[in-house]
């Protein structure tokens, strides 16, 4: 069963207290792409980086985030450990961390915006830097990332905005697993020419 990370209004509020330019929806993005391209992260390490917002530090530099406050660190650490747990899970538990759904359509359609806006920095930081190697279906979804990115915010409180909104969330959802499959093949991984276990429909 996979586990919740912190809720979009908590960890809107750390990152908040500790002066970050990261929004929540961007911050749990950048851990999702940095998760696309390694298959854990010292959770301590980058807690403190995203706090401090020192995230592009060289390995070795100063200590990072010495100041910051022990209880916000650990927030941000069970982040990173749940959102490994839900890229895991072999039931398809992820889903991006967005603002509920009773707020409203343009706020949660600026969190997407961002939060797709974070993961192509995530998948930066975590080393991958183009995308012409990758399967022409992940090159789509990596296109599709820029655009959405870009959008104009939805304003409009609509039944066609809302359905809009879930098909988007849906797509990013199981593009961003089929792209961990393809950059991080596991160890039962299917056979190279045979189709991936999750793909986008």
């Amino acid at each position: 069963m996979s586990t919740q990370p912190p809720g979009y209004e908590e960890l809107t509020a750390c990152l908040n207290a500790n002066h970050s330019d990261l929004t929540a929806a961007e911050c749990h993005a950048v851990v999702c792409g940095i998760l696309s391209c390694q298959s854990s992260l010292n959770g301590d390490e980058w807690s403190r980086r995203i706090l401090s917002g020192e995230l592009e530090a060289e390995p070795g530099e100063n200590p990072i985030g010495n100041h910051l406050h022990e209880q916000d660190v650990e927030m941000v650490k069970r982040l990173i450990t749940e959102t490994t747990t839900q890229l895991d899970d072999p039931e398809l538990g992820f889903f991006p961390l967005l603002p509920d759904d009773d707020d409203s359509i343009e706020e949660r359609s600026a969190a997407l915006s961002e939060w797709c806006h974070g993961y192509l920095y995530g998948l930066s930081l975590g080393g991958l830097k183009e995308f012409k190697h990758l399967s022409e279906q992940a090159q789509e979804f990596a296109r599709d990332i820029v655009e959405i990115s870009g959008l104009e915010v939805a304003s409009e409180e609509s039944e066609a905005n809302e359905e809009a909104f879930f098909e988007v969330v849906e797509y990013l959802r199981m593009g961003v697993l089929m792209m961990r499959d393809e950059i991080l093949p596991s160890d039962n991984a299917p056979a190279k020419g045979e189709p991936p276990h999750r793909t986008i429909h």
